[in-house]
């Protein structure tokens, strides 16, 4: 899982750099250079990402379900 995030917050902060870079020389590249690199990186996050994680089956925490009837209570009473 760790692997897949660091694909992913990797990706948004290259393509941002890189549509920067390419609208220097002409915006309408920043645009046309999305497409193939987004599908070229799609085919490769199929073909080498993998979930190989086992699941377990876990109970529920009670504080998290404590907090959420107070964080209900708290926005029921402001509105």
């Amino acid at each position: 899982m760790g692997v897949n995030q660091i694909a992913a917050v990797g990706g948004s902060f290259i393509g941002l750099i890189a549509g920067g870079l390419l609208s220097i020389v002409d915006w309408r590249w920043s645009f046309g250079s999305r497409f193939p690199l987004a599908s070229s990186g799609t085919v490769w996050s199929y073909k080498s990402l993998r979930d190989n994680g086992v699941r377990t089956p876990a109970r529920i925490d009670g504080g998290a379900t404590d907090l959420r009837r107070r964080i209900t209570a708290l926005l029921v009473g402001i509105v």
